[in-house]
């Protein structure tokens, strides 16, 4: 069985379609953490402030996730990332001491 059958179509347009909604994503969400932290801070609620905040990661998880698939597009950083995967699951590459 080939490897290159596990591999998705990253020109496809799915893949297309999956960066236009990570930035509907980031939007989304740029937009719900000012709001939530705006409304929050005027009502005096931490809840509805810590809710902006976590908006705010979840848009840094976005922008990983985006800037992945657009590597991914172009072509580069796949070969590099299972690479430096591989070279970490060798057994060459153990932590654990030798027996003796």
């Amino acid at each position: 069985m080939s490897d290159m059958a596990a591999v998705p179509d990253i020109a496809s347009p799915a893949a297309r379609r999956a960066v236009a909604y990570e930035y509907a994503t980031i939007g989304y969400n740029v937009a719900e953490g000012v709001i939530a932290i705006t409304f929050g801070l005027v009502a005096g609620s931490i809840a509805l402030v810590g809710f902006g905040f976590d908006s705010w990661i979840e848009v840094a998880a976005a922008a990983v996730v985006l800037h992945r698939l657009r590597a991914d597009i172009r072509g580069g950083g796949s070969t590099r990332r299972r690479n430096v995967v591989h070279s970490g699951l060798s057994p060459s590459h153990s932590s654990r001491s030798q027996p003796t």
